[in-house]
């Protein structure tokens, strides 16, 4: 079977008919419908239940729309990492960035590689770090931006790592604390508190140890939201940073918590795979630059 039956497979499930599909892709709805019949001949299992008016993929069905997808996204990778092996500096750089926007260096960093490398372009996936390095692991992405209190598996190779530190984050017209270069974990006591996911548990077993109870007003996936209940005066973020100045003005402030908060932020590849010839540029480049753009 050849990845188009993958591509018309999951074009089928999205559009939810076969006619509709059909019209999509445009090829004949009976070829659609052979191919949907060699698929369930070959899996040996139904992969739609067929009404009159719409094809709902079995349970069988979405297991392969989900495979079918990791196929077409690691099809697609190959490719670009193939062409940019040939074609030097010209290719796609495939990234995973963590859910963390803003993140003022790593924007910096892609903006400039960008200016300097006009010919690259960009694949970019937002996630979480356990489904970056799932890509990762796939060989769908080259290159994972994770953000971890832990060490990272040891089928990943670490290529760059900067350290960093848990920041408090909040409106200076509704300070809840005196206001100092750094922010005792105590301080943070009875205190509306948003975080993000990743680090709920680490922040909820350093309260725990200072002997009180976090009161998390709001656990997201993202660093924005964090930090907009933040800007909104309804609670103080806390937010991994390697610096401060960068997300004060002057209605907010940005202090580190004192004592040992650090997490990193790790670039890594997929340990025993050889990087291409764009992805080694980008971290020549993120090697070279990273200090002057975390310091701007």
């Amino acid at each position: 079977m050849n990845s188009e039956h993958y591509r018309n497979f999951i074009a089928i499930v999205e559009a939810g008919t076969l006619s509709a599909a059909s019209r999509k892709l445009h090829i004949a709805q009976p070829a659609l419908s052979n191919q949907v019949k060699s698929m369930e001949a070959l899996f040996g299992a139904p992969l739609f239940k067929r009404n009159v008016r719409s094809m709902e993929p079995t349970e069988a069905g979405m297991i392969l729309y989900d495979k079918a997808k990791h196929i077409i996204l690691l099809e697609d990778a190959a490719a670009k990492e193939i062409n940019a092996c040939y074609k030097g500096f010209t290719g796609s750089l495939s990234l995973g960035i963590t859910q963390a926007y803003p993140d003022p260096m790593i924007e910096r960093l892609l903006h400039q590689f960008h200016k300097e490398n006009h010919f690259i372009k960009f694949d970019i996936f937002e996630l979480t770090s356990a489904e970056i390095m799932d890509l990762l692991k796939n060989g769908i992405i080259e290159i994972g931006i994770i953000r971890t209190f832990h060490q990272i598996p040891v089928y990943l190779d670490p290529l760059y790592t900067i350290p960093e530190r848990l920041m408090v984050v909040g409106r200076k017209d509704t300070l809840w604390f005196p206001l100092k270069e750094e922010i005792d974990i105590f301080a943070l006591k009875d205190i509306p508190l948003s975080i993000s996911r990743g680090f709920q548990n680490t922040i909820t077993e350093a309260c725990l140890r200072a002997n009180f109870t976090p009161e998390i007003l709001s656990v997201s996936t993202s660093r924005n939201n964090a930090l907009t209940w933040a800007r909104n005066g309804d609670a103080v973020a806390i937010i991994t940073a390697d610096n401060a100045p960068v997300y004060e003005n002057d209605t907010v402030f940005c202090r580190p918590i004192s004592g040992d908060m650090l997490s990193r932020r790790t670039f890594a590849a997929l340990r025993g795979r050889s990087l291409s010839n764009v992805a080694a540029k980008f971290m020549d480049f993120v090697r070279e630059h990273s200090n002057e753009y975390k310091q701007a």
